[in-house]
């Protein structure tokens, strides 16, 4: 008797004008009607790719190099990610920093093919990013600038490599805090930092760390800006 009804066989149902853009998922409370939707940006993992590394001779590297071998001395060794030191001794090798960066919950490897670490962050979204600071960073390849911040800097400091440094034209502050940040990087680095999706539904804005939205009784889930 409770099938006897045209309601007990009604359904929700949404069609997307672009369905390459987005997905939507229509829950039972869902509004009724038309809305429009337009997709910002996409949630991205942070993402850094290392120079590529040589030893102080010149020669190809591996895992099990070590960081005296890099030209790096002392008993005293260390970085800084995600606010945490990590200390080496010049004994340890490039997969003992692998080991330290993966404590601190990122993806992390050295390409022995390639002379290269690589290091993500295991999530989408801004908060999900990693942070690394430390006057080692360059050696090992891994301070790196985003290709926006590399070409910022470069007009900031109005100058190409000269005698393998940058150096700015004039003596602002600004200009030479440009060149500091440029001279600091390892050149071949390259970082995409972590970002948020930001999507306007009906003309409202709503952010979310990863690609998928909840709203209203609708699970929207961007593929591509729009």
């Amino acid at each position: 008797s409770n099938m006897r009804l045209a309601s007990d066989y009604y359904k929700k149902t949404t069609k997307v004008s672009n369905a390459n853009a987005a997905t939507v998922i229509t829950g039972t409370d869902a509004v009724v009607g038309v809305q429009t939707l337009k997709i910002n940006s996409l949630a991205k993992s942070g993402y850094l790719t290392g120079a590529e590394l040589k030893t102080k001779d010149g020669k190809d590297v591996s895992g099990s190099t070590t960081l005296k071998d890099l030209g790096l001395s002392g008993d005293d060794l260390s970085f800084k990610i995600n606010g945490k030191t990590k200390t080496f001794k010049e004994s340890a090798t490039l997969n003992d920093v692998v080991n330290k960066l993966k404590e601190e919950g990122v993806n992390a490897s050295f390409d022995d093919k390639n002379n290269r670490f690589f290091i993500s962050s295991k999530s989408t979204g801004k908060s999900s990013d990693f942070t690394l600071e430390g006057d080692i960073l360059k050696t090992l390849g891994i301070s790196a600038l985003s290709t926006k911040e590399r070409e910022q800097y470069k007009a900031l400091c109005k100058s190409e490599l000269v005698n393998g440094k940058y150096e700015a034209i004039d003596n602002t502050q600004e200009a030479m805090d440009a060149a500091a940040a440029l001279n600091a990087a390892s050149e071949g680095a390259t970082r995409i930092y972590g970002s948020n999706a930001e999507i306007e539904l009906n003309g409202a804005t709503f952010v979310s760390n990863t690609n998928t939205f909840q709203i209203n009784g609708l699970t929207i889930t961007a593929n591509e800006e729009t």
